[in-house]
């Protein structure tokens, strides 16, 4: 007999087990359903939410870049996906706990009131959501948690002073399209965006730092104002374009160049070196013009050439003055200009002597002529330097 009562007592403990949460879990989900009748009954989600009208709607917000797409130089535009947090309380929003449990609900968008933030320094003037059907997130106290993922195009003014090395600077302003700051007040809740989720990993840029703030718009003709947010965004550029190409041509021309003024100044076959850089420089000229991945780039880089161009022209207008100073033979040089050539002058510039067959008036002109190449070889060693294209 107790064996029999032992028996049933363990088979309705396992059907007790098996049903009885089933009637549970469905009684919560039933109680779910409920609770969103009954909050979303008489909703009106175009009416902001608060108690009385008067009041503003804070929203708290977050940036979490995601990936850079690109940077597009020649339109002058930054492109960046991003997750955006943006958080407020909704007063219509409240339940008990004790009736529903410690639950969240999810809306669709559409299903309920969200601020119309958007961004306008997009071009053209973007929404924070072009995915869409990203649901809504509701606590049991009013406060609303949204998670959109968006696509920012922003203006981006591109400065090329410091290039190839260059940082670029682009800014991305967020408010709302049609209330004004009384009616939804932003905040960003952190002073940078958050790159936790940052794949940093774009072939030509790389973001390195970022800033957020709180901006008040105001007319002097009216009391109404505009909240903004405005998030500047650093970013470093990589790899110049061609750079391994550049830096080649650049070596070529300024060793040929240079090269011109320790041939003997006599020598007529040094002009041939600098015509060969003048060459490379054309070419090089034509390479970045016709192949440089943006009109900007092309430009600058132009530039930099046209300035090289011009240092070796100079160079060898002054290297035919020395190759004539070098043949004369009908005056003597300057005493004066002598004495300063002296012993010591020439072992410092390293001032070899002069063929012997050649007449003391030659000899004389010969050595100002390798002195005013020493010179000109330390001139204008300096200005390759100073240019940036070859720094």
């Amino acid at each position: 007999m107790d064996s029999t009562l032992f028996k049933i007592h363990f088979i309705l403990t396992i059907f007790s087990g098996l049903y009885f949460p089933a009637l549970s879990d469905e009684a919560d989900v039933q109680k779910l359903v409920q609770l969103r009748k009954s909050l979303l009954k008489d909703y009106e989600k175009q009416v902001r939410p608060v108690v009385v009208n008067t009041n503003s709607t804070v929203v708290n917000l977050i940036i979490y870049p995601v990936y850079i797409q690109e940077v597009d130089e020649d339109k002058q535009i930054f492109v960046m996906d991003v997750w955006l947090n943006l958080e407020w309380d909704d007063k219509r929003f409240h339940w008990d706990e004790k009736i529903y449990g410690d639950i969240s609900i999810d809306f669709e968008e559409q299903e309920i009131w969200k601020p119309d933030i958007k961004i306008i320094s997009s071009s053209p003037v973007s929404n924070v959501d072009p995915y869409g059907n990203v649901l809504i997130n509701v606590q049991k106290d009013g406060k609303v948690r949204w998670n959109p993922p968006a696509t920012i195009r922003s203006r981006c003014s591109i400065d090329y002073s410091d290039y190839p090395k260059d940082y670029q600077t682009c800014t991305v302003n967020m408010s709302s399209w049609t209330s004004l700051g009384e009616e939804i007040d932003l905040y960003m809740l952190l002073e940078s965006a958050d790159t936790s989720y940052l794949d940093n990993d774009n072939p030509n840029w790389k973001l390195t730092n970022s800033k957020c703030q709180r901006i008040i718009l105001k007319h002097d003709c009216c009391p109404e104002f505009f909240v903004m947010i405005s998030c500047n965004f650093v970013l470093n550029r990589k790899a110049a374009y061609g750079s391994d190409v550049e830096w080649a041509f650049s070596s070529v021309v300024v060793l040929l160049t240079l090269t011109m003024f320790w041939m003997p100044p006599e020598k007529g076959k040094k002009l041939l070196l600098g015509c060969t850089s003048l060459l490379i420089l054309f070419g090089e000229l034509l390479f970045f013009t016709l192949s440089s991945p943006s009109r900007g780039i092309a430009i600058y880089t132009a530039y930099l050439i046209e300035q090289s161009i011009f240092v070796v022209l100079a160079a060898i207008v002054m290297e035919v003055a020395v190759l004539n100073l070098s043949r004369l033979t009908v005056f003597e040089p300057p005493d004066a200009l002598m004495d300063v050539l002296s012993r010591s002058v020439k072992k410092i510039f390293c001032l070899c002597p002069p063929d012997e067959n050649k007449t003391s008036i030659h000899k004389d002109w010969y050595t100002v002529a390798l002195f005013l190449d020493r010179i000109f070889f330390l001139l204008f060693f300096i200005v390759f330097v100073s240019i940036r294209k070859w720094v």
